[in-house]
């Protein structure tokens, strides 16, 4: 019926607008709105509509549950296509939507966390684990580490007393995870979580975690997602063995380059000691201009403009050592 009464209308409209050629401008008008309303009246009855998978019809059209697409509701969504499992973690469908399956040592609802054992309890001694985060193209790999983060560092006594109260990386660790992925290889331990990293575009991530036979701590619980876009990193400079004494002698310079578009941030973190005596620093670091830093006073955080260069160096003379400096730097668009 609802068909026949479609055609009836776009007969009457032919039929109508014939006749209004035949009369005045005034009649036309007339029998052209009979036309909309007709129209309007025909194609949005629900007559013959008949929606699928509980889908109900409104003005014509069906407006669909939860889970289903289509013209009259006939797609049903799968939720697992893509598989949003990361780990190759089987994906099921369920009432709620889905559920992943993960490999072993990968956690959380889409096989996205990867944790030291016992977490956020002691890990065990002895241990050696290893992860592979398998890349996508076009696609980054984020790496972000929760706020409780404990791994034993050179700072910890016999009794194994508490770790450093800041981020460590490589010779300043015992126990540590490592992250290997393009040009980062770097370890880290203590008791500061390390910045958010960004891996390169497409690539995979190795990761690591090894502990010793003597102290354990709470260990780490770590964060990956694939991303489009880059997250600017916050790159480390640290003096060697931070933050336990530096070496005599050291002279190091860090060159920072500069970007269009971008001031580079220098910001100093945790405990900061360079040796200072009656006439000013004997030993010192000195970040973008020749202004030398020492003492126990953490500087400033320090500013370059965009596009400009940033030299970093770091001298010390031959005696009384301290615990050196922490300092990381990123890029904020202008």
């Amino acid at each position: 019926m609802g068909e026949l009464l479609r055609w009836m209308v776009v007969l009457l409209s032919i039929t109508s607008i014939a006749l209004a050629s035949l009369h005045g401008e005034e009649e036309e008008q007339d029998i052209l709105a009979v036309i909309d309303i007709s129209l309007s009246l025909s194609f949005s009855s629900c007559d013959d509509i008949n929606c699928d998978n509980g889908g109900s019809c409104f003005k014509g059209n069906c407006v669909c549950p939860d889970k289903t697409t289509g013209m009259y509701c006939e797609v049903l969504e799968n939720p697992c296509e893509p598989n949003p499992c990361y780990a190759n973690g089987n994906c099921s469908e369920t009432e709620e939507g889905y559920i992943c399956e993960c490999p072993r040592d990968f956690f959380g609802t889409n096989c996205d966390v990867i944790q030291s054992p016992n977490y956020p309890d002691n890990y065990a001694n002895n241990t050696v684990m290893t992860w592979v985060l398998s890349g996508i193209p076009d696609k980054y790999i984020l790496l972000q580490f929760e706020d409780v983060f404990e791994i034993e560092d050179t700072s910890v006594s016999n009794s194994c007393g508490n770790v450093s109260y800041n981020s460590v990386s490589n010779n300043g660790c015992y126990d540590y995870i490592k992250i290997i992925t393009g040009d980062i290889n770097v370890k880290y331990c203590g008791g500061a979580p390390p910045s958010p990293i960004t891996a390169q575009e497409g690539s995979d991530v190795l990761i690591v975690f090894r502990a010793d036979s003597f102290c354990s701590y709470r260990g780490f619980k770590l964060n990956y997602t694939h991303i489009d876009q880059p997250i600017p990193p916050v790159n480390p400079i640290i003096s060697p063995s931070y933050p336990n004494m530096y070496p005599d002698d050291t002279y190091l310079t860090w060159l920072v380059l500069g970007r269009r578009g971008f001031n580079i941030s220098f910001t100093f973190n945790g405990v900061f000691g360079l040796e200072i005596g009656e006439y000013g620093c004997y030993d010192y670091v000195m970040v973008y201009t020749n202004d030398k830093y020492c003492g126990n006073v953490k500087p400033q955080p320090i500013v370059v403009p965009t596009g400009e260069d940033a030299m970093v160096i770091f001298n010390t003379d031959d005696s009384e050592g301290s615990q050196g400096f922490n300092l990381t730097y990123e890029y904020q668009e202008n």
